[in-house]
């Protein structure tokens, strides 16, 4: 007798209509759980699972998921390639530093990360629907995604080796290249491939390329992609693991440097590996190198290989095909079943993702292609271990994390109970502790654990018992308390950085009893840059706190430098003591972008607010005295910074009502800097500027008193949360009293000061010279209120809702309303007559002068027209 037993938990579940999938002559019973546990109800949408009987596991998937010790054979076919020089392959000198993935704690684990549920096929209804309804206005199948993303940027920079069943971060555009393109160059001796596993197509003459490792780079294969458009692109690797492979290094070239990662195919092969997330520009400056440089003499020295297959550049759209067309959303977005189907090389056993309905490949599928990506002939059942994410779902009162073990003994991987325990345990402890993202506090649960079924991602049959493996239930999407948290990035945050603690302390105290537990350093809170007299940039930052649920102390500081504000180099290190750091700037004239992340044994932080410095010469060569003062308001992490998401007529099953949800997404929004195109402009504008965020300001590491001119650059707002602090008002009240000027920008900014109440009020009235209130313009366009301020011959496009300079840019410009004779317009909205979209106003208690502009400068469209603009500010100021 089998059961399938439908509920909330992503496993064995079913419709009636759906039995017909089943094999014949099974006998079935159909359960429905409402209160068997109050914290797991059936919900529609969900999925049947292939019955297995408990303990057992059908030949295909033993002999699919078991691992071999392939190795290649020497003699196989020379493929033609160029000679192996830094000449004949034409490489740019990298500007700066060469970035490497940080050793941490989690060096030399492979982790496999997973998100559940995803856009799912209807076999019946013949449409894509997400497996989990609208609920207080998030939809599971998004929230798990993203919470994965976060985590994933943990493991990486705690060291792992990081294998997804869903893809990473958010980027529609793909570019796959395999090793038979002609966008592939190789250089060195390389000679064909002898598996039958490998990545393209089955008429392919050469499987993959194959080099000897060596403790020097004699060889090396190139794949250039052409990019579509400038953005930020994860990028995947791919090859068969084997015996004879190595700990391979990749080389990635983009935007304003170089990175170096490596991945153990002894360890893992067969599916992607994600190398990190980069900046790369339109067309083809950026590539990937496959070295067969290797640190370990064993490897030069034994018989290892270097493989050259395939590599991916960003996710693109679900093009897996079934009756009913294609599901068209982006890859992140969909079931991790078609993820894995895409990423299974040729020969693959297709049943590993296919078990005659979707919904249930959903389930099954991942930890079957975990087994089979995984090798566990090399290194111990440690080295290996599943992560999953969900939010989870009761009669609506229920709250709090849980982690998830299989109720029977017999389908729970080794050490899985210990592992939920601890994980669930971790969570609730944090997010109890942590300030709460609204007025709701986070609910103590006395039990951090639920094992009522045999959940199918967690199935010891299914893991082959490879590696140990848990379900992270973040809070309960059906009670809205729950998704305050849910849909707050600080939250979110809190729960990717609670999960990576519990699998530390996992390894800590069951794994490796007695070992060392440190956690990796909280980011930094604050940073400051001015430039020297012998032409470095000085810079200080004020650490992140250090703290059981903050972070480890950091050992090294590492500063960052760009030339656009998002691809940076690979890092100075310095020591974490050090009160102050010097760098040269990335630019001798032009602007230098900064951040600083904080480092030790367990690993690298999130990086602090990215600032800037404008360095501009004098006729002479010298460099400028900087008079001016760059302040991005500090990026602010709420809900304001979430992106809306259209669900169609499908949310939770087919033909439902549509509706928007949030995407959480806190490190996309961290890669944006604020006030870069303030920073673009002032440098166009011939002007030198030092740089702070709003933190270093309250926290004193930089004096104002030196300043003529201070720019205060805001992008998204959320009008509830002050953005500048009483102090740093009446720091910028002493600059503008004493002569001071003062460029206010963001479309909020105005809303912001007037809601946080008080002298912030006071100052809108006093300071900027504007009304209380702001409203949106008709028509997003500009133009000047005569030609003595800025002379063009047609009005300023602005972007609308293109969000053109940044992801984070807001994109509803603000109308002013002068409150005084003291404030001219400077800029107006067209048509006539909807009120002014940037003010001057000289306050009469002093010869101080302030812009405040309606909109960031970012949401013009053109660069040139940012330049021009601000340089009739300028002018004015």
């Amino acid at each position: 007798m089998i059961s399938i037993i439908r509920s909330t938990a992503n496993t064995l579940h079913t419709y009636p209509r759906y039995l017909k999938h089943i094999a014949a002559g099974w006998i079935i019973t159909v359960t429905f759980l409402t209160a068997v546990n109050p914290d797991a109800y059936a919900q529609p949408g969900s999925s049947v699972d292939v019955p297995v009987i408990a303990g057992e596991s059908p030949d295909y998937l033993v002999k699919a998921v078991s691992a071999d010790d392939f190795r290649e054979r020497p003699d196989s076919e020379k493929l033609e390639s160029k000679p192996y020089s830094e000449s004949s392959m034409g490489r740019a000198k990298s500007t700066g530093p060469v970035y490497h993935q940080p050793a941490g704690a989690l060096t030399g684990k492979s982790v496999f990360a997973m998100a559940g549920h995803g856009w799912t096929y209807d076999s019946e209804e013949m449409y894509y629907y997400t497996q989990r309804g609208l609920s207080h206005g998030m939809v599971e199948d998004m929230g798990n995604a993203d919470q994965m993303h976060i985590f994933a940027h943990m493991l990486l920079n705690s060291g792992a080796n990081v294998f997804p069943l869903r893809p990473v971060d958010y980027q529609p555009q793909e570019r796959v290249i395999d090793n038979t393109m002609s966008q592939v160059e190789l250089y060195g001796d390389w000679r064909s491939g002898t598996s039958d596993r490998f990545y393209g197509s089955a008429s392919d003459e050469v499987p993959y390329a194959v080099t000897s490792a060596s403790l020097q780079e004699t060889a090396v294969a190139r794949y250039r992609p052409y990019i579509p458009e400038s953005g930020y692109y994860p990028v995947y690797v791919w090859a068969r693991d084997g015996n004879d492979r190595s700990n391979q290094l990749y080389r990635v070239v983009y935007s304003g440097g170089v990175a170096e990662m490596k991945v153990n195919w002894r360890r893992a092969g067969k599916t992607w590996a994600w190398l990190g997330t980069y900046y790369f520009d339109q067309g083809t400056t950026g590539y990937l190198e496959v070295s067969n440089k290797v640190a370990d003499p064993y490897e030069a020295y034994y018989g290892h290989v270097v493989i050259a297959d395939a590599v991916r550049f960003g996710n693109g759209y679900g093009d897996v095909p079934r009756p009913g067309g294609i599901s068209g959303y982006s890859r992140e977005d969909e079931g991790d079943s078609y993820w894995i189907e895409r990423a299974l090389g040729v020969n693959a056993d297709r049943r590993l993702f296919d078990v005659g309905r979707d919904g249930s490949s959903t389930v099954s599928a991942p930890p079957k292609a975990a087994a089979y990506a995984n090798r566990e002939n090399e290194g111990s059942f440690l080295d290996r271990i599943l992560i999953s994410f969900h939010s989870n779902a009761s009669s609506g009162k229920a709250r709090g994390a849980v982690a998830l073990y299989n109720s029977s003994a017999l389908q729970r991987p080794t050490y899985q109970e210990s592992l939920a325990e601890i994980i669930g345990r971790e969570l609730n402890t944090q997010m109890t502790k942590e300030e709460p993202p609204a007025a709701e506090d986070w609910a103590p649960r006395e039990r951090h654990t639920y094992a009522g079924i045999n959940f199918g991602e967690l199935r010891r049959d299914y893991l082959q018992n490879e590696m140990s493996a848990t379900i992270v239930e973040t809070a309960f999407h059906d009670n809205p308390a729950d998704v305050s948290f849910l849909l707050d990035p600080i939250a979110r945050m809190q729960m990717a950085q609670a999960t990576l603690r519990g699998v530390l302390r996992w390894y800590a105290e069951v794994a490796y009893p007695n070992s060392a537990f440190v956690l990796p350093p909280a980011r930094p809170v604050a940073i400051a840059a001015t430039q020297t007299e012998e032409g470095k940039i000085q810079i200080k930052w004020k650490p992140g706190n250090v703290g059981e649920y903050d972070g480890g102390s950091a050992q090294q500081v590492r500063v960052y430098r760009s030339t656009n504000g998002f691809g940076f180099d690979g890092g100075i290190p310095f020591d974490a003591t050090t009160e102050s750091i010097a760098v040269d700037p990335a630019t001798t004239t032009g602007v230098t972008f900064l951040k600083v992340t904080a480092t030790n044994s367990a690993g690298e932080s999130f990086p602090s607010q990215v600032i800037a410095v404008g360095i501009n010469k004098t006729p002479a060569g010298k460099s400028k005295k900087a008079t001016s003062l760059l302040v991005p308001v500090t990026t602010v992490l709420d809900r304001t910074t979430n992106l809306p998401y259209y669900l169609g007529g499908q949310p939770g099953g087919p033909y439902k009502e549509s509706a928007y949800t949030e995407r959480v997404r806190p490190v996309y929004n961290l890669l944006f800097p604020s006030g870069a195109a303030e920073a673009l402009a002032l440098s166009a504008a011939s002007e030198a500027f030092n740089g702070a965020d709003t933190a270093a300001l309250d926290a004193d590491l930089l004096d104002l008193s030196g300043y003529q001119r201070l720019f205060v650059a805001a992008e998204t707002q959320n009008p509830a949360t002050p953005l500048l602090s009483t102090d740093l008002l009446s720091s910028l009240r002493s600059h503008i009293n004493s002569d001071g000027k003062l460029y206010l920008a963001g479309s909020g900014v105005i809303d912001n000061l007037v809601n946080s109440g008080g002298r912030h009020r006071a100052f809108v009235r006093e300071v900027a010279g504007v009304t209380d209130e702001t409203t949106a313009p008709v028509k997003s366009e500009l133009s000047s209120l005569d030609n003595r301020f800025y002379s063009t011959t047609a009005s300023l496009a602005l972007a609308g809702n293109s969000r053109h300079f940044a992801e984070t840019a807001e994109v509803t410009p603000a109308v002013f309303k002068s409150r005084s004779g003291r404030s001219i317009p400077l800029l107006t909205y067209a048509p006539a007559g909807q009120g002014a979209a940037a003010i001057l106003t000289r306050p009469s208690s002093s010869e101080g002068e302030v812009v405040v502009l309606g909109f960031s400068l970012s949401l013009l469209k053109d660069a040139d027209a940012r330049s021009s603009l601000m340089a009739a500010i300028l002018k004015q100021i």
